[in-house]
C-alpha cells in the first residue's frame, strides 16, 4: 500500500487491504473497532475462527460492551456471507465505511404497569407485558425503526439505525 506519509492512506485504499497485507487487527480497525486488535492476537483468533465466535467468546476476549460486540457479530456475519459468495476466504473481500449520522431514540414503558402488576397474578402480567412488547415491536418496525432492547415494562428503539433512510 503507497502511503504518502506516516499514517496517511490513499483515500481509495480506505477499506480494501491487500491479501498480503490482510489481517485481524486490519480488520478491526475497517470495522472501527481497533482496541480488540492485541485481544484477538492474544487469543489466536484468524479468520478461521471468527465465524464460530459469539457472545460468550467475545466476552472471553474481553469485548464487554454489548454495542461492540454486535457490531462484530454483524461483521463477522459480513464477512462469512462475502467469504461464502465468492470462495475467497479473506477478509481482503470485506469492506467497510462509516459515516456520522444523527438517529432518533425512543423509549417507551407501559403506562400504570405496577398498578397492573399489582391487581393482577404474574401470569396475566406476563401476557399483558408480552402483548404490550408485541405492539409497540409491530409499531416501531411498520415505521421504520430497530428493537434494541426490552426493558422490564419498556421498550428501547432506534430509527435511522442500523441503515440510514
Amino acid at each position: 500500500m503507497n502511503r504518502s506519509a506516516p499514517g496517511v492512506v490513499d483515500p481509495g485504499m480506505r477499506d480494501a487491504h491487500p491479501v498480503d497485507e490482510m489481517n485481524i487487527e486490519a480488520w478491526l480497525k475497517d470495522i472501527g473497532l481497533p482496541q480488540y486488535s492485541s485481544s484477538f492476537r492474544e487469543h489466536a483468533v484468524d479468520e478461521d475462527v471468527l465465524p464460530d465466535l459469539d457472545h460468550d467468546a467475545l466476552l472471553q476476549l474481553g469485548v464487554v460492551a454489548v454495542g461492540d460486540r454486535i457490531r462484530l457479530l454483524k461483521a463477522i456475519a459480513a464477512f462469512v456471507r462475502v467469504r461464502s459468495d465468492s470462495n475467497a476466504g479473506s477478509l481482503a473481500t470485506v469492506t467497510t465505511y462509516s459515516e456520522n449520522r444523527q438517529i432518533t431514540v425512543f423509549f417507551c414503558d407501559m403506562v400504570g404497569s405496577t398498578a397492573i402488576a399489582a391487581n393482577v397474578g404474574p401470569e396475566v402480567f406476563r401476557s399483558k407485558l408480552t402483548d404490550f412488547h408485541g405492539l409497540v415491536t409491530e409499531a416501531v418496525e411498520l415505521h421504520g425503526g430497530y428493537v434494541a432492547q426490552y426493558l422490564g415494562d419498556g421498550v428501547l428503539a432506534y430509527f435511522g439505525f442500523p441503515l440510514a433512510d
